[in-house]
């Protein structure tokens, strides 16, 4: 007789995408919940976990198990092996009963998210906030974190979710804004005033997501700037970029003044590019070398970004490896 453990073998990635073909065809099994303690994420898409495993199980021909209601043990061994072969998995709907879970919701039910809009003119502000059926939100609320709760804990699973995050609007920026448009203010001040935007919430938000520099690891706020990959400037056509988390990076002083005017920059998979301009002594003045890199992989949109700050700059077309 085939064990547990051999059954779960026969069911391959192929199968389980069979199966998710088959919901798109004929819809949700009947007897399977709408809104499951746990979905499987299939090309995009979100499926019960239960469903899919009834229906992978279907195409391989271990009926019994198809059949058969998954007991809390087999449950979570069917997790593991949906996570083995690859597959991200996650709740549904935030239970605020439940406590915080490493695996946070990826969608959110009609009543929760009517719960929400409903408490968004009294909910506090925040650095963070999650879009959710309509409009942004503040993220501990969301994600049903206490006030006192920090949010750097949660971000990656909660980004690992594909929540749409944005930094909340700063009224500081706003200000800072009209005094460069004012047009009376010296030189001097007009740099102080530059180097002023993005530097509240967007500072706040990028320590919470990242906590420290995101290429030294230096985690001492004093010495940490938040850098807009595309210039505060240069997003006047697309406003959202200078809320987008994606569109930020938190560097230590130094870096950051190497960041803006491109001498140093990032290729798409977070390697440091050096600029031809700084020779062998000021590499070795400012603790710069060949190999650093970014200490996360970039998204795809933070990959955008990144694009355009080479593109902007032109200093970064040659490899480190041809300027070194």
């Amino acid at each position: 007789m085939t064990s547990q453990r051999q059954q779960k073998r026969l069911v391959k990635r192929e199968h389980v995408d069979a199966a998710a073909a088959v919901i798109d065809k004929d819809g949700l099994p009947t007897g399977f919940r709408q809104t499951p303690k746990w979905m499987v994420d299939v090309g995009g898409s979100w499926y019960s976990l239960r469903a899919i495993v009834a229906l992978a199980c279907e195409v391989v021909g271990l009926h019994a198990v198809a059949q058969s209601k998954l007991d809390g043990t087999e449950y979570h061994a069917w997790r593991r092996h949906l996570r083995r072969l690859g597959y991200r998995l996650n709740r549904p709907a935030w239970r605020e009963s439940e406590g915080v879970h490493e695996d946070l919701p990826g969608a959110y039910d009609a009543a929760y998210a009517e719960k929400i809009r409903r408490l968004g003119p009294t909910l506090p502000q925040e650095d963070l906030e999650i879009w959710i059926d309509g409009g942004y939100y503040p993220a501990r609320c969301v994600l049903g974190l206490p006030p006192t709760t920090s949010l750097s804990a949660t971000l990656a699973a909660a980004q690992a979710a594909q929540l749409d995050f944005r930094i909340a609007e700063d009224p500081a920026d706003a200000e800072l804004e009209k005094l460069l448009a004012s047009g009376t203010l010296s030189t001097e001040a007009q740099r102080e005033v530059m180097g002023r935007l993005g530097q509240g919430r967007f500072r706040t938000a990028l320590l919470q997501r990242h906590g420290s520099c995101t290429v030294s690891g230096v985690t001492v706020p004093a010495v940490l700037r938040a850098a807009h990959i595309h210039r505060w400037t240069d997003c006047a056509d697309t406003p959202e970029a200078r809320l987008d988390l994606d569109n930020g990076l938190l560097l230590t002083a130094n870096l950051d003044a190497l960041f803006e005017p491109g001498l140093i920059a990032f290729d798409d998979d977070g390697t440091m590019l050096l600029s031809p301009q700084l020779t062998n002594a000021d590499r070795a003045a400012l603790g710069i070398t060949f190999g650093m890199r970014l200490r996360h992989i970039p998204s795809a949109r933070q990959q955008a970004y990144l694009a355009k700050h080479r593109l902007r700059t032109h200093s970064m077309h040659e490899s480190p490896e041809a300027s070194a």
